[in-house]
């Protein structure tokens, strides 16, 4: 078997879940697997799922908060 075509062991998932966890850095940990050589497939691919989802849900969010800025403001716009 190649190397980068080894189960990835468990050990390895929880440091993973773990660094998940912490605010802001998680991103940055993600970044760096994501993009950086020498990753198993298997954590590259779960690294970039993850920063896909995660950018989704954030542009969900502005979407929101930019809709309800808008009626917002067209509300107070017809009360005045």
């Amino acid at each position: 078997m190649e190397p980068q075509h080894r189960p990835v062991p468990i050990w390895q998932w929880v440091l993973i879940q773990l660094a998940e966890s912490i605010p802001l850095l998680n991103i940055l940990f993600m970044l760096v697997l994501a993009f950086l050589g020498g990753v198993h497939p298997c954590i590259r691919n779960y690294a970039r799922a993850f920063l896909l989802i995660l950018s989704a849900i954030i542009l969900l969010i502005v979407i929101i908060l930019l809709i309800a800025l808008v009626q917002q403001s067209d509300s107070s716009a017809v009360e005045a």
